[in-house]
């Protein structure tokens, strides 16, 4: 099965202060060995008069890959929490 999820996070105190939102579009695809690949998209809504930041690029890519693979081992250790 394949699954999906779309959320938007607005911007708040603390974070980068450059967008007004990010909406994120996230596809879990099954794959052939009883595993998945996941997808993320990402639309990033600046705020007026803003330039996008590349190390906010990369530092994001990061930490959400760091996410997953956390979250998988995590999972994977504990199936009885999924089965």
């Amino acid at each position: 099965d394949n699954f999906s999820i779309k959320y938007t996070i607005y911007e708040r105190d603390g974070g980068w202060g450059i967008f007004e939102k990010v909406v994120y579009d996230i596809k879990f695809v099954a794959s052939g060995d009883s595993g998945c690949i996941y997808k993320v998209a990402a639309e990033c809504y600046l705020k007026a008069g803003e330039e996008s930041k590349q190390e906010f690029v990369k530092d994001s890519q990061e930490k959400g890959t760091s996410l997953y693979r956390a979250v998988e081992s995590h999972l994977l250790a504990n199936p009885h929490l999924y089965a």
